[in-house]
């Protein structure tokens, strides 16, 4: 039997994604620091890691259209408007951004949820 993974708050998690470029100094892909801001939003508590997943995807899809489908605004951030390859490139970055700001186990879980999100698509 598997265990379940802890639940975070958002409280938690809001600093790492706050200071996600000390936690991944070098990353090549600039998007990912306001992306990790921009992404508390997302997040409520309690946080599991298929939560994280999902607010992920939301996210992403809501830059990639420039507007939040939860209060139906406009973004305006350096995060819209950029080429469709920008958004599949932070959907790649998603395990990457679990692994800085989550205790292993919980990062390990996110990336299965993806893994298995990516074969149910095949």
């Amino acid at each position: 039997m598997r265990k379940e993974a802890k639940a975070f708050l958002v409280q938690e998690v809001k600093k790492n994604l706050e200071n996600l470029q000390s936690l991944l100094p070098n990353e090549t892909n600039p998007l990912i620091y306001p992306f990790g801001k921009y992404l508390i939003e997302y997040l409520s508590d309690p946080l599991f890691p298929n939560d994280f997943v999902v607010a992920c995807e939301q996210a992403v899809f809501d830059l990639s259209i420039a507007t939040n489908r939860h209060n139906n605004k406009k973004i305006d951030s350096i995060l819209t408007g950029n080429p469709k390859i920008h958004y599949s490139i932070l959907r790649m970055s998603i395990p990457e951004i679990a692994g800085a700001i989550f205790p292993a186990y919980f990062a390990s879980d996110v990336k299965k949820i993806l893994k298995e999100a990516k074969n149910n698509q095949n």
